[in-house]
């Protein structure tokens, strides 16, 4: 059973009695989800577009080469040279490239009350950048519950939301507005995160730049804040993604550690002192 609790900057919150705890901070719901997570957009869509600016100065620079070597044949071995030495930049570019072209995509551990998703959707429609969005929770919501929660009013997309939580689960990727495309799984997490990491394994491709890690607690779910859980997030992950998550506890970053990460502690939102955020 769950019950609405008002947080300190006016937005919902639920306190679950199964895990003895709220989804979000009681000092405020949306501020700290902007905080630990939406930032991580931001950030992982800047240096998207830094590589694209590279990208598009190391195509220029082969162009010239081109052009130097079809009509200048006196000087192919030079400009051969020159072109040998475009590709490697190229290929340097090439691998810092975590995000694909055109858009991010996010994996969300624990959908809750959606409220992260709807930011996330609320932040691709500002800024015109496209997300694929996947996200997984065993327990979903009743309408009755999710109904209640004031968000879409809060953010002026009462809609928005509504489509969110009404999107179907375990349907595939679902386009809620052109920017915005939501892939929701019903499934225990641990379970869902072997299946996957056996598929990516044996593709050996990474899949997400962008990882919400929003479980409740260790204290709550010990299961989903292993080594083996972040190894398997870990191979879900493109390289250069980013995976951020409120809880900054030793044996959590112990763990990411362990599992391949690099990790810094970040300053947290009101009420928190620090977060984590690991890289692949």
């Amino acid at each position: 059973m769950v019950k609405v609790q008002v947080t300190e900057d006016g937005s919902h919150t639920l306190f679950s009695e199964m895990a003895g705890q709220t989804y979000h901070s009681s000092h405020g719901a949306v501020q700290e989800s902007r905080h630990i997570f939406i930032s991580q957009l931001k950030l992982v869509n800047s240096q998207q577009s830094t590589v694209n600016s590279q990208r598009s100065t190391v195509n220029g620079q082969q162009s010239t080469v081109n052009s130097q070597q079809s009509t200048v044949n006196g000087q192919q071995t030079i400009d051969n040279g020159q072109q040998i030495n475009v590709y490697s930049q190229q290929s340097m570019v090439d691998g810092q490239q975590s995000i694909v072209d055109g858009g991010l995509s996010v994996l969300e551990i624990g959908f809750g009350t959606g409220l992260n998703a709807l930011l996330a959707a609320c932040w691709a429609k500002e800024n015109g950048v496209r997300v694929n969005f996947s996200t997984i929770e065993l327990f979903p919501l009743e309408s009755a519950v999710y109904e209640e929660l004031n968000y879409g009013r809060l953010l002026g997309e009462d809609e928005l939301f509504l489509k969110l939580h009404e999107a179907e689960w375990d349907a595939g990727l679902q386009d809620i507005v052109p920017e915005f495309a939501i892939c929701k799984y019903k499934k225990d997490i641990v379970e869902w995160l072997d299946g996957q990491q056996s598929t990516v394994c044996s593709q050996q491709l990474g899949l997400y730049d962008v990882v919400f890690f929003d479980a409740f607690s260790p204290d709550a779910q010990p299961e989903l804040w292993t080594e083996e859980v972040f190894r398997n997030v870990y191979g879900l992950m493109k390289v250069g993604g980013v995976m951020t998550t409120y809880c900054a506890k030793g044996d959590v970053r112990r763990a990411m550690l362990a599992a391949g990460f690099k990790v810094e502690k970040l300053q947290g939102p009101p009420g928190k002192r620090h977060i984590l955020r690991a890289v692949k």
